[in-house]
């Protein structure tokens, strides 16, 4: 059983994202980081940490302008939750320069 979601991050950042990007086995990883403490990570080495948020923003970017396969609509209240979950977990967790990103990233701006 994996309990570092280090492990499951450095899996997520070296897989090349296919379109749509929550599919296996990408969304599998996801699945299982959403199923993890994430507070020792999110705690943890900042260049790291740096580069996860930045993937997760990248995927939930394209999972919500894709459609799947076969030229359908994805289903993202479905297959994105679980990303979502990881997301709640950095801002809880994670550092202030992390909460700052996600802000700039998925908050509308006052513009």
């Amino acid at each position: 059983m994996i309990r570092d979601a280090g492990n499951l991050f450095t899996l997520l950042l070296e897989r090349p994202l296919q379109t749509p990007p929550l599919q296996s086995p990408v969304k599998d990883i996801i699945n299982a980081l959403s199923n993890l403490d994430l507070v020792t990570f999110w705690k943890g080495d900042d260049a790291k940490t740096e580069k996860a948020t930045k993937k997760l923003v990248d995927i939930l970017d394209k999972s919500i302008r894709k459609t799947g396969n076969d030229g359908s609509p994805q289903d993202f209240d479905d297959i994105g939750a679980p990303l979502i979950k990881v997301f709640y977990e950095a801002v809880v967790s994670g550092s202030e320069e992390t909460k700052d990103f996600l802000r700039t990233k998925l908050l509308p701006s006052e513009k």
